[in-house]
């Protein structure tokens, strides 16, 4: 999930977060389901009548996720791993960065 954020962010908070594999994805995804119907009683053909939406949208996302993450080309669209800003904008850019803008 974390690379997940990662990817919508841009950037990872304390550590580089490294592509995870196909297979442990699946995993991740098919336990919180399995959680989400265990303990929620949520199933594909209740999902929408689910009166809680936090529970419902994480049902959703959880399905579409899995959906994407069987598809090849998208999965090798992502990117290998997530950088920290520290490791992406290193300080010395982005002081070098900040001089060339006070100059213009």
């Amino acid at each position: 999930m974390d690379y997940l954020i990662g990817c919508q962010l841009g950037f990872a908070y304390e550590k580089n977060i490294p592509k995870p594999s196909i297979e442990a994805t699946n995993r991740c995804f098919h336990r919180h389901l399995a959680q989400l119907r265990k303990v929620f009683d949520i199933n594909d053909y209740k999902v929408n009548q689910y009166p809680n939406k936090i529970v419902r949208d994480q049902y959703k996302v959880s399905r579409h996720y899995l959906f994407k993450f069987s598809q090849n080309g998208w999965y090798r669209n992502l990117p290998d791993e997530i950088l920290t800003l520290d490791n992406k904008y290193p300080s010395t850019d982005i002081r070098e960065n900040a001089r060339m803008q006070l100059k213009r």
